[in-house]
C-alpha cells in the first residue's frame, strides 16, 4: 500500500469514526446541545441592544462555536466518504 492509499485509508477510518460518533448517544447529545445553544443564543441576539456590543460579540461567538463543532464532524464524515470512493477507484484501476 502506497502513501496515498495509506492517507486515504486513514481519512476513511476517521470519517467512519465521526459518523459512528454522530450516531452514538453521546453524538446525539452533542448535536442536540449544539442546536439548543444556537437557538438560545440566536433568541438572545435578537433582543440584544445595540449599545451592548460585547454581549452581541459573545452571543455571536457562542453561535459560531456551537455550529463549528457540528460542521467539523460533518466535514470529517464527507472527507471519509470521498476517501473511500477514491480508494475504490484505485482498486478498480488496479484490476
Amino acid at each position: 500500500m502506497g502513501e496515498v492509499e495509506k492517507t486515504l485509508y486513514a481519512e476513511a477510518i476517521l470519517g467512519k469514526d465521526a459518523d459512528d460518533f454522530f450516531r452514538s448517544d453521546i453524538g446525539k447529545y452533542v448535536l442536540a446541545e449544539s442546536e439548543q445553544r444556537v437557538k438560545s443564543a440566536t433568541q438572545e441576539l435578537i433582543i440584544a441592544t445595540a449599545d451592548d456590543p460585547e454581549r452581541i460579540r459573545n452571543l455571536q461567538q457562542e453561535i459560531h462555536c456551537a455550529e463549528g463543532a457540528v460542521k467539523w464532524l460533518n466535514e470529517m464524515i464527507l472527507a471519509g466518504k470521498q476517501a473511500m470512493q477514491q480508494l475504490e477507484n484505485i482498486e478498480d484501476e488496479e484490476e
